[in-house]
């Protein structure tokens, strides 16, 4: 009898990937597929839903090719978040998805700030409203596409919209529901008042439902299109904050990072917890009775892979980091990078700042700078970590992912900027791994997640913080006074100037 597995499937900001597990949390193969954004307009960011499946098909034939001796027992599916997917009844995708980099809707944005409320919303939603954020995209298509809007059936997230076109239904989970800031994050529903008010009907909103259940069987065209059996169970899965659970941080205190194109930063909590500033946010964690509270920066490795092109490196998206390091050593006259170079979400919350390298010299050199691009990541991600502490959240250690936290000795420094020990995964993808124990418990293989866990437990590599941690905390106070101080010129001068060269 073949060997058996389980397929998951991922649609990520710069790729779709698709990796095959053993039962036992073993990676058998894996495939990645570059995702292309397009900007057709300034401030526009889009991707295709049907090249997301076009592109998770390919990808799961080359894993199948790979490890043809096993069979798949059931599939999970993760994605990307905050971007909506708008589907006729038919399942047609009505619009291109504009994902969390698009800041088309600037006025929206501003009117629901002012009609949601943005403390009273998240005292709801547990979120937080921004450009980038679901509503306002949704108010601007019905101010500027409204027959969009009339053709829409269902709202998805991307992941449930490639479980659409696996399974022919429709629904989504508690974690993406709460991505998409229409959802009242104590009773676990919809809220309709909040979707009339972002422009649409709530009749289109899906239903919502445990991450781990079985949502339904693979159906026959995409049972042909992956070369899987009809009826191979797919289970419901959670967007991709799904990696805190593929890390293992799933305790109390235990602090989730993530370093990809964005930068992630939050601490799991097992009690509801909200902050009155709205600073940071609160989502659902994928673990049931579990939430994460704190925020993602806009441009974390983006912000480093944009640096590093404008030095004529080659640069991957999140990827191809091998020959880049953090230097040991003091900071010494090394210049503070401002790492804003899409605005920020949390805990600023400004879209006016702007990225900055400050305290240049005739002899700074070009390490000097990737490691000022470094430093100011951390301090960014460190901002989110203070606003934690306000709200009195324990933070134990840190369990970091993505594509960033491979870079040699960056562990290091952001031990000492957080004061906390990094736990860096010897396990590659903790979000197809976290996907994959979602599914391994609704396919019953393990009865619970905490069982899951504690069988399949993560292997990390663990950095403290070291001597140099006091000169960091004095260059972070300096990066404080540096954004505190340049923050109002941004909101003004800058956009003054930017107008004159158009």
């Amino acid at each position: 009898m073949p060997d058996r597995g389980i397929l998951v499937l991922d649609v990520g900001l710069s790729a779709v990937k698709a990796c095959l597990f053993t039962f036992d949390g073993r990676l058998l193969a894996e495939a990645r597929q570059p995702l292309p954004t397009r900007s057709p307009r300034p401030g526009w960011y889009v991707q295709d839903p049907e090249e997301w499946w076009r592109l998770a098909v390919d990808a799961a034939r080359r894993v199948r090719v790979a490890a043809a001796a096993w069979t798949v027992e059931g599939i999970g599916v993760t994605g990307h978040m905050h971007a909506p997917v708008l589907v006729d009844g038919a399942g047609r995708v009505v619009i291109e998805c504009p994902v969390v980099w698009d800041r088309r809707p600037e006025a929206e944005w501003t009117e629901l700030g002012a009609a949601f409320d943005i403390r009273a919303h998240h005292a709801r939603t547990g979120g937080r409203v921004g450009p980038q954020a679901v509503p306002p995209k949704l108010r601007w298509l019905a101010r500027h596409m409204p027959d969009v809007l009339r053709r829409a059936h269902v709202l998805f997230a991307p992941k449930d919209f490639l479980r659409l076109r696996i399974t022919g239904e429709a629904g989504t989970d508690p974690t993406d529901a709460a991505g998409l800031l229409l959802f009242d994050i104590h009773r676990g529903e919809w809220v309709s008042d909040l979707a009339e008010t972002a422009g649409i009907s709530p009749a289109i909103l899906p239903p919502i439902m445990p991450s781990t259940s079985v949502a339904a069987g693979v159906m026959k065209e995409a049972a042909d299109a992956l070369g899987l059996p009809i009826g191979t169970p797919v289970i419901t899965g959670a967007g991709d904050d799904v990696e805190a659970l593929g890390l293992g941080a799933v305790h109390a205190g235990d602090v989730y990072e993530h370093l990809g194109s964005t930068g992630t930063l939050g601490v799991v909590t097992n009690r509801l917890v909200l902050d009155p500033q709205a600073r940071v946010e609160t989502v659902p964690h994928a673990h049931d009775g579990r939430w994460i509270v704190g925020g993602s920066t806009n441009a974390a490795c983006a912000g480093l892979d944009e640096v590093r092109r404008l030095m004529g490196d080659h640069t991957g998206d999140g990827q191809g980091y091998e020959t880049v390091a953090f230097p040991p050593g003091s900071p010494g006259r090394r210049p503070l990078f401002l790492p804003y170079l899409a605005g920020e979400r949390a805990p600023l919350w400004d879209d006016a700042l702007r990225g900055a390298f400050v305290g240049l010299e005739l002899t700074t050199d070009r390490g000097e700078l990737l490691a000022s691009v470094m430093e100011g990541i951390a301090f960014s991600l460190r901002d989110i970590s203070e606003v934690l502490g306000e709200l009195g959240l324990l933070r134990r250690r840190v369990y970091a992912s993505g594509g960033g936290a491979v870079i040699d000795g960056w562990a290091q420094l952001r031990a000492s900027i957080y004061g906390l020990p990094i736990m860096t995964s010897r396990q590659p993808d903790a979000t197809s791994r976290g996907t994959f124990l979602l599914t391994a418990v609704g396919l019953g293989i393990f009865a619970t997640l905490e069982e899951a866990q504690q069988t399949l437990p993560v292997q990390c590599d663990v950095s403290e913080p070291d001597s140099m941690a006091p000169a960091y905390e004095t260059r972070y106070r300096a990066f404080r006074t540096l954004v505190d101080t340049l923050a109002p010129w941004f909101r003004t001068s800058a956009h003054t100037l930017q107008g004159e060269g158009r």
